[in-house]
């Protein structure tokens, strides 16, 4: 099983010399201070098995008057060594995200990890940044809204010379996407993308849309990258959008500099991490526990530790921090057995102990909404969190959770083959599948009056332009228990379709009524002589509770024996 460990850095900020200006800034940039802020230990591609690694993370903050533009992560430079005195080799590979208005950076080691007993990770070192106080906006354009459309802008002193000072930058701005996508209520909208390309390294802050007659678009930003963004929205009908950007001017250089420790035992401040790739086994790491078959139902239900994240919830409106520790725990149970989709107990415990002795808070499992993952075959897989509240003591070397989650597992059942006419809003009462006993289109049951029934829908079906159909499928169940996992399209021999893409699914439930929905968007590529579409449901059934023991040990340096 592959590994990680995550150090989580973040942005504290002073003045100094270290940052070189150019001769027409008067204004010295900020001195960037990254401490060490959170530490997890991540399991990478659990279903395969393999090897160990360390990541250590920055996060950075907002720095007043000044933006954290970019990483220049080719040119960092850092140690990281263990309280053993074990130093990794020489950092391979740092990168740089924006997300959401915060600067994180990432620094991978592979092929190393702390000493199993270890009781901290030390990092210090530079990395340098390019930072900027000023901003600009340019003259709005008209954007076509297709693929591949572009058009040209200025952007003023958006770039640095080889002397440092500021130089003007010809841009061109791109519609890398456009094209339908499904929402919540399986409702298709349209996904907007554009990207500055440029010669030189510039920073792009914002985009605003607008339509041709200077009106907001309402829309939903769907991800936020240094020099691209995209939205979700309406379908813009005059085929056009007004666009200006935001970008920074006057960029200058600086080097942030890292010194400070993680351990069980927490530190200042710190947030999520994510895993790395590539590694070596751990020393002591024991082999993965083998399911056992459970001794009340002969399920093979297993519990694996896979992630370990030390971390500050920053809470800056109330100026806190709130210090907490999460499991990630990944239970196997062997196909075709499937797990529920809640709990009858949603919120459950499993106690923490550290390597002093010292009982620590219990460990916080939410089962109230679950969902399986099929990571390998022969296997379904679910993952689950358990939150503990502060950390370790000072000097712990390990942290052992143990106990017995309680999880709902069922067998997965198909219903008969129900048609419905390829057309918008076609609408078919079908007996609920597991219910009662009755036929698909072969017999054509009539559904009685006392027998549960839902009703099967098609809702937005749309011819694609090159080919093919979208639609969505939905089945809408009132006051009887039902649980679907998924719809499944077939051909007239009732073999799943090879010609269709699952293009998203969604679930939703209204305790005043007790109605359940579920929808799922498909894409057919081909739909030549086609009229109808034929629907099998795949559902949860014969649901019952099972006691899955946990025990698990962990450092530093990974699981131990």
């Amino acid at each position: 099983m592959k590994k990680s460990i995550l150090l989580l850095l973040s942005v504290v900020t002073g003045f100094s010399g270290l940052c070189s200006s150019p001769a027409d800034e008067d204004v010295p940039p900020p001195e960037i201070l990254l401490e060490v802020k959170g530490l997890e230990l991540q399991k990478d591609n659990p279903d395969e098995g393999g090897e160990w690694n360390i990541c250590v993370k920055g996060m950075g903050i907002r720095i007043p008057g000044w933006n954290i533009d970019w990483c220049e992560e080719e040119e960092a430079c850092m140690t990281v060594s263990d309280s053993t005195g074990r130093k990794a080799p020489k950092v391979q590979f740092v990168s740089w995200v924006f997300v959401q208005q915060e600067n994180r950076v990432r620094v991978f080691l592979p092929g190393w990890m702390p000493s199993a007993r270890s009781q901290w990770v030390a990092v210090k070192g530079e990395v340098p940044f390019v930072v900027s106080c000023r901003e600009a906006v340019t003259p709005p354009v008209v954007v076509k809204l297709a693929e591949g459309a572009s058009v040209p802008l200025v952007l003023k002193e958006a770039a640095m010379g080889k002397d440092g000072s500021p130089v003007d930058v010809n841009a061109t701005l791109v519609v890398t996407r456009y094209k339908d996508v499904g929402f919540a209520g399986g409702e298709y909208k349209k996904l907007l993308e554009l990207a500055m390309r440029t010669e030189f390294p510039v920073s792009l802050r914002d985009i605003e849309l607008k339509t041709t007659d200077g009106m907001p678009v309402k829309h939903s930003e769907w991800t936020y990258g240094r020099l691209s963004r995209s939205w979700g929205m309406e379908k813009v009908e005059e085929g056009e959008l007004q666009v200006s950007v935001r970008y920074s001017q006057g960029l200058r250089r600086c080097r942030a500099v890292i010194d400070g420790k993680a351990s069980l035992a927490g530190f200042s401040m710190g947030k999520n991490g994510w895993g790395a790739q590539g590694g070596r086994k751990a020393d002591g790491a024991p082999l993965p526990v083998p399911m056992k078959a459970n001794e009340k139902t002969g399920l093979c239900v297993g519990a694996e530790l896979i992630g370990l994240s030390i971390e500050n919830e920053s809470r800056e409106e109330e100026e806190t921090d709130s210090p907490q520790m999460l499991f990630d725990v990944e239970l196997s149970v062997n196909r075709p057995a499937v797990f529920g989709s809640s709990a009858d107990m949603g919120e459950q415990s499993l106690p923490v102990t550290d390597s002093t002795g010292r009982t620590l808070s219990p460990a916080m499992f939410n089962l109230t909404s679950l969902r399986s993952e099929y990571w390998k075959e022969g296997l379904t897989i679910l993952r689950c969190q358990g939150k503990v509240a502060g950390f370790a003591s000072p000097g712990a070397e390990w942290l052992r959770i143990q106990g017995t989650l309680h999880v709902p597992v069922a067998t997965m059942q198909e219903s008969p083959v129900y048609e419905l006419p390829l057309l918008n809003g076609a609408k078919r009462q079908i007996p609920i599948p597991g219910a009662t006993s009755a036929g698909g289109d072969g017999v054509d049951v009539l559904v009685a009056e006392d027998a549960p029934s839902c009703q099967l829908s098609l809702e937005n079906v749309k011819e694609q332009k090159h080919g093919g159909v979208r639609v969505t499928v939905a089945v809408e169940v009132e006051g009887v228990p039902f649980d679907l996992e998924c719809f499944e399209l077939v051909d007239g021999n009732d073999v799943p379709l090879k010609n269709i893409e699952s293009a998203g699914t969604g679930h939703s439930f209204s305790p005043e009524d007790q109605k359940s929905s579920w929808y799922q968007n498909f894409k057919i590529g081909n739909i030549d002589g086609m009229e109808k579409l034929r629907v099998r449901l795949k559902y949860k059934a014969n649901m019952e509770t099972v006691e899955v023991p946990v025990d698990c040990k962990i450092g530093l340096g990974g699981l131990l024996p």
